[in-house]
Parts: C-alpha cells; structure tokens; sequence
C-alpha cells in the first residue's frame, strides 16, 4: 500500500514540474483571425461561391426571358386570331386588322 502511495506522490510531483510552454505566435494568429472576423471579411468559401452564384442568376434571368420571348410570341398569335373574330362579329364591314 505504501509503495502505491509513494509512486502516486511521485506521480504527482513530477506533474507538477511538468509544463507545457506555449506556442509564442499562438496569440498573435489567434488575434489576427479575430481581427479578420471584426473587420467583416468574408471567409474563402464565401469569396469562391460568389461569382458562381452570380453566374447561375444571370443564366436563370437570360433563360426566363427566352421563355417569357417566346411564351409571349406564340400567345400573340392566338390573341390576333381572337382579335379578328370579335372584329369580324362587331364590326363586319371592316377588313382585318392583324
């Protein structure tokens, strides 16, 4: 039993010597990240995606508008033909406007 308490004081005692010394530029990077975070500056990923999101907007907007072209196009024709049956039925005498 002594010799179990003895190697635990030892232990313990030699934990105590024992440090760890820390890194002296540990402080300097830490505040400097800090400082990056205060400032507002974006992270990398961040930076990356950016213009990757703003091409994909740009794509959605050119390719919305093709479709809304083209969707307005084809619902033109259709509303000259509507527009020339009610002026066939209002106004017979007159020719076709469209």
């Amino acid at each position: 039993m002594e010799d179990k308490r003895k190697l635990i004081d030892e232990a313990l005692e030699n934990y105590a010597s024992f440090t760890i010394e820390p890194d002296p530029y540990f402080y300097t990077r830490l505040s400097e990240k800090l400082d990056k975070l205060d400032a507002g500056e974006a992270p990398f990923i961040i930076k990356m995606l950016k213009p990757v999101f703003l091409t994909l907007l740009i794509c959605l907007a050119v390719l919305g508008g093709v479709f809304i072209g083209t969707n307005e196009t084809n619902n033109k024709t259709v509303n000259d033909s509507r527009m020339n049956s009610i002026m066939k039925t209002y106004y017979p005498d007159t020719e076709t406007l469209f």
